[in-house]
């Protein structure tokens, strides 16, 4: 329980860090539950992930044979005579069917592209990825072809296409055969390639004669001149709309109309505006040659040029009959004037409405052209198709006239083609699974063993900075504010009495009081609670003890026992034959107090080492024991005048402290010249106190009604569930006494 350290500070020396059990169970301590519930879960979870992730696969397998030599028809060749290098000839057959060229016709197979969707083989790549061609040593004669996908069907396929393939282009080509099926096959072929051929023929004729020419792309250029001679003649109107308006509203006289330009006459003259189009298109031919590199001297260029020239002349001519009056053109007057600026609003809607027509053609023109150019590219890939199977027909029928081979005379034949697995090949799944399960359960763990290496705090009283402190090591548990857990109070009181007992045990030989300094690190340690404690237990067993308070600016001990008002403590330092005048007795029996007073926390400049000691030398004489509560020893000046005058330092230290600090406190101690006599680890945890109490022969256990009346007696002062417990302790000893001296 509370002092089990001669265990603690053993099993530190025998394990140390050596033994990584032993220091991975000092780092899960505490989270342990937590840390197995944790890495149950994601091992589970990366199990499943890990098993899921994966799929069996399965392995298809094909057989080519090459023969080293074939029966004899006629005369003697390269067919039926033994070829020198025979495994050259099966090396270069197997590098065949690893070929592009192979793999590429595998893929565009019917087999194949039915489950495309499955497979998602989409490159000659794809399918090399898991295509594994091979030779025996021992039967040279034979080539497998062996390919692996999660789906069977789609395995099977593979192989089978990749030999269908390569007996399509190499098999009968070595064989110098004229095979009926690969003859039918062809030609079928080739019947499907000109019907393919001819349908897209017919596409492209059923477009030009909706469109009246196959350059569709011309009559694109051209729609687009024509929107752009709408667009120009738009804004021309809109101009001279606007003139027209400004004249009106300034009636100014003498301001001439605006002059007719060749835009605004195409505008309302048809014959002008197909001359202007016809420029436009000129122009941008001769600009499209340009682009191209042709220069000005080139002849197709001086042609352009030519038909410009002689298109402006015709402009030109048109313009002056437009102007004369001699060519009657609806909303001109004479000499070319607008009749009115309500024609030519009319004028701009109708252009309006052209200009939208043109944009539709020209939307129309550009998809129909985009079409044509798809169309063209498709013709020619099965106008090439065609050649293809044409060339090899007539290679077939070339070798065919060379010699007539029977049936079975073939140097390459298929021996089997793919067959559908029925098991599979290979199962990665439950290897994934356990790595998963390993990977992903292993890190709560290691993150709970890094938050435990890394962390800066004191979680249990082994820890081990509190076995490298010097004297007795000692636990209190965490009571909380109430004393509801009967059983675990009693073993906190029990380990107070432990912790007297053995300090009696150490300090014996001594004739005089001995004084014991009660300190912490940082506040909020626990250290008052424990010295009421401590000086119960002390008085229990005979001792005349005094609490002395010399935390002059907590002033603890003093408000605990009442005494938040008492006479200044540092007045009666420096006069110590008086300060037994200081003492109050309390109502247990060898117990007395002497409180810190008011205001003395401005009077701590006045100590000192000399009269710190005198204190204690008259203290000495007149108590057994003397604790005495001072502020915390990195933060009081108080603290280190007692660590070097008494006869120890009880360092009490609370769950959750950091261990710098506490570091800083026993070097601080030490520094001036105390000795740490014991350090309690104050707040342990329930389970960790009755697990060291577990081997004690205590028994804890009290009666429903006992437990009870126990508790309505504890009227004593709030002094925390500790000391409170010796409190009720203590009165009910100190009745049944005066009770017998009655």
């Amino acid at each position: 329980m509370a002092n089990d350290f001669t265990d603690w500070q053993s099993g530190e020396q025998q394990h140390g860090h050596g033994n990584v059990l032993v220091l991975v169970h000092r780092l899960l301590r505490g989270r342990m539950i937590l840390t197995l519930v944790l890495a149950a879960v994601m091992a589970l979870c990366g199990a499943l992930v890990g098993y899921f992730s994966q799929e069996p696969m399965y392995q298809s397998r094909g057989t080519i044979r090459i023969r080293p030599r074939v029966e004899k028809v006629l005369y003697e060749n390269d067919q039926n005579t033994s070829p020198r290098e025979f495994s050259g000839l099966v090396s270069s057959q197997v590098g065949y069917l690893e070929s592009n060229r192979v793999l590429s016709l595998a893929l565009s197979s019917d087999r194949v592209q039915e489950l495309q969707a499955v497979s998602g083989l989409y490159s000659p790549e794809q399918i090399a990825s898991g295509l594994r061609v091979s030779s025996d040593r021992k039967k040279p004669e034979f080539i497998y072809v062996n390919y692996e996908h999660i789906d069977r069907n789609v395995a099977r396929a593979v192989v089978t296409s990749v030999i269908d393939a390569y007996m399509e282009l190499f098999g009968n080509l070595e064989n110098l055969s004229s095979s009926p099926e690969v003859v039918n096959k062809l030609e079928e072929k080739l019947l499907n390639s000109k019907k393919e051929r001819d349908n897209i023929k017919n596409q492209i004729q059923i477009l030009t004669n909706e469109w009246g020419s196959e350059d569709i792309g011309m009559l694109v250029r051209n729609a687009i001149a024509k929107v752009r001679q709408y667009e120009s003649q738009e804004i021309d109107l809109q101009k001279q709309i606007g003139q027209y308006e400004a004249y009106a509203q300034t009636s100014s006289e003498g301001e001439e109309e605006p002059a007719l330009t060749v835009e605004r006459a195409a505008a309302l003259d048809e014959q002008m505006a197909v001359l202007l189009s016809k420029r436009i298109s000129l122009e941008n031919g001769r600009a499209d040659m340009m682009t191209a590199g042709y220069g000005e001297k080139h002849r197709e260029v001086k042609m352009v040029n030519a038909a410009i020239e002689s298109v402006n002349r015709q402009i030109d001519a048109r313009m002056e009959e437009i102007r004369s009056g001699d060519a009657q053109v609806p909303g001109l007057g004479p000499s070319g004037t607008a009749a009115s600026i309500d024609e030519l609003k009319y004028q701009l809607r109708d252009l309006g409405q052209r200009l939208a027509a043109a944009k539709e053609a020209q939307r129309l023109l550009g998809n129909a052209d985009l079409k044509m150019k798809q169309l063209v590219t498709e013709f020619q890939q099965a106008e090439d198709k065609v050649k293809a199977v044409n060339t090899r027909l007539d290679e077939i029928e070339t070798e065919s006239s060379t010699e007539d081979f029977r049936e079975g005379s073939q140097r390459i034949s298929v021996v089997e083609k793919g067959v559908t697995p029925s098991e599979p090949s290979s199962d990665r799944r439950r290897k994934y699974a356990a790595m998963g399960f390993l990977g992903a359960g292993s890190v709560p763990v290691v993150a709970m063993l890094a938050i435990g290496l890394f962390s800066r705090s004191v979680r249990f009283s082994d820890d081990q900075i509190l076995s490298d402190s010097q004297g007795i090591i000692g636990m209190l548990p965490d009571l909380g504010d109430s004393l509801g857990d009967q059983e675990l109070a009693e073993a906190s009181a029990f380990a107070v009495h432990q912790i007297r007992s053995q300090l009696q045990i150490l300090h014996n030989h001594r004739d005089h009081g001995h004084v014991y300094e009660v300190t912490s690190p940082s506040s909020q340690d626990g250290k008052t609670s424990l010295i009421i404690a401590m000086g119960l237990s002390f008085a229990e067993s005979g001792d005349r003890t005094l609490l002395l308070d010399l935390d002059l600016i907590g002033r603890g001990l003093s408000i605990h026992f009442g005494r938040p008002n008492s006479p200044s403590l540092v007045d009666g330092i420096m006069t110590p034959e008086r300060v037994t005048d200081l003492v109050v007795d309390t109502d247990f029996a060898g117990l007395s107090v002497l409180p810190a007073g008011f205001g003395d926390d401005a009077e701590i400049s006045r100590l000192s080492p000399t009269a710190i000691r005198k204190l204690l030398d008259v203290l000495r004489d007149h108590y057994d024991t003397v604790l005495v509560d001072t502020g915390p020893i990195l933060g009081s000046i108080e603290a280190g005048f007692l660590a070097a005058e008494a006869d120890g330092v009880i360092l009490v230290v609370g769950r959750g402290q950091l261990r710098p600090l506490i570091r800083r406190a026993i070097d601080q101690i030490n520094g001036v010249g105390g000795k740490i006599v014991a350090t309690i680890f104050n707040r342990a945890s329930g389970y960790e106190l009755r697990q060291s109490t577990g081997t004690m022969s205590v028994h804890f256990s009290r009666q429903a009604a006992r437990q009870a009346a126990e508790a309505a007696a504890r009227s004593g002062p709030r002094v925390g569930p500790v000391a409170g417990t010796l409190f009720a302790d203590r009165a009910k000893t100190t009745k049944d006494t005066n009770s017998k001296a009655v």
